[in-house]
């Protein structure tokens, strides 16, 4: 489904970035409740001690109903996802691709799961791969929907103390 700027359902929190995505391309449902959300972002290549406390934040934040917005690369996107899930909780998945061409494949399954207790949301095309010219796009977009994103991005340089 497409929504545009001009339509009620278009998120709110977008609506406040300097350059909205004139269009959204979505796979679920965006819900006016997801105005209380936060981004929960990190590196591809984790440790497992940074994606337990990923996925322990998350499904913490989704119990208590606040939308967790993440990609869905792999390490501490997918970990943030996971979590949600696990705590039925609302998710937002902010895709560099169309919503049709899930990467990396092996989240083929979470996208759908995303997708079912969630949305999957890319900006302005409903198929295509993300290029260093649509990167700096997307990356506003996942933070303009997560209002708490900066506090959020703190998770991906956890690590144990020796």
């Amino acid at each position: 489904m497409c929504i545009t700027r001009d339509e009620i359902s278009y998120p709110a929190n977008l609506r406040e970035i300097p350059l909205p995505p004139e269009r959204l391309w979505v796979r679920g449902r965006v819900e006016a409740d997801d105005t209380l959300a936060i981004a929960i972002v990190g590196a591809r290549e984790a440790t497992q001690y940074g994606i337990g406390c990923a996925e322990r934040l998350a499904a913490d934040l989704a119990a208590r109903g606040i939308t967790i917005i993440s990609g869905l690369a792999r390490g501490i996107d997918s970990a943030a996802h996971r979590g949600a899930l696990r705590a039925g909780g609302r998710m937002i998945a902010v895709l560099g691709s169309g919503v049709d061409v899930i990467y990396p494949p092996e989240n083929r399954r979470l996208a759908l799961e995303v997708a079912e207790g969630g949305a999957q949301s890319t900006a302005d095309t409903q198929s295509a791969s993300l290029g260093f010219d649509r990167l700096e796009s997307y990356l506003r977009d996942k933070r303009g929907l997560g209002r708490s994103a900066r506090l959020s991005d703190a998770i991906s340089p956890l690590r144990p103390r020796p």
